[in-house]
């Protein structure tokens, strides 16, 4: 269970880095705030379906 807790904490970490380093990248190379916002927003929204789609298939699974 500490593992667990350990590689979440860690993994978190590393995902809001790469998003900050992502973002700075995009501003770096010309992009303005507004695309850069809604790149994001696909990356969460996209997140959230794929979340939802992975617990549909384990309940689904489980059933059987």
């Amino acid at each position: 269970m500490r593992n667990l807790l350990y590689y979440t904490f860690f993994s978190s970490i590393a995902q809001s880095i790469y998003r900050i380093v992502f973002n700075l990248f995009l501003r770096d190379i010309g992009f303005n705030n507004t695309f850069i916002s809604h790149i994001t927003s696909l990356e969460m929204i996209g997140s959230a379906f794929l979340g939802l789609l992975i617990g549909i298939m384990g309940i689904s699974l489980e059933r059987n």
